[in-house]
C-alpha cells in the first residue's frame, strides 16, 4: 500500500470516528462492553430487547458487524504490511 493510500485510509477512519462521536445515539438502551488487550479486541452489546432473527437475517447481521469492525480495525493493520 502506498503512503498516499495509507494517509487517505487514516483520514477516512478518523473522519468516520469524529462523525460518530458527534451524532445522536442510534442504539438507545444498548450497553456496549468493550475489552481491549494487546492480542484481541472484543465488543459485546447487551440489547434492551430480544433479537428475533432467522438464519438469513443472522448471517446478514454477522456480515454487517464484520464490515463495521473491519473498517475500524483496518487503521491498525496499515503498518503491518
Amino acid at each position: 500500500m502506498k503512503n498516499s493510500e495509507i494517509n487517505l485510509l487514516r483520514n477516512y477512519t478518523k473522519k468516520i470516528l469524529k462523525e460518530q462521536n458527534s451524532t445522536r445515539c442510534l442504539t438507545s438502551g444498548a450497553v456496549f462492553d468493550t475489552e481491549i488487550k494487546p492480542k484481541y479486541v472484543s465488543i459485546k452489546v447487551n440489547m434492551p430487547f430480544e433479537l428475533d432473527l432467522d438464519e438469513k437475517e443472522a448471517k446478514e447481521l454477522e456480515t454487517l458487524l464484520h464490515n463495521a469492525v473491519e473498517l475500524v480495525m483496518s487503521r491498525y493493520f496499515i503498518n503491518e504490511k
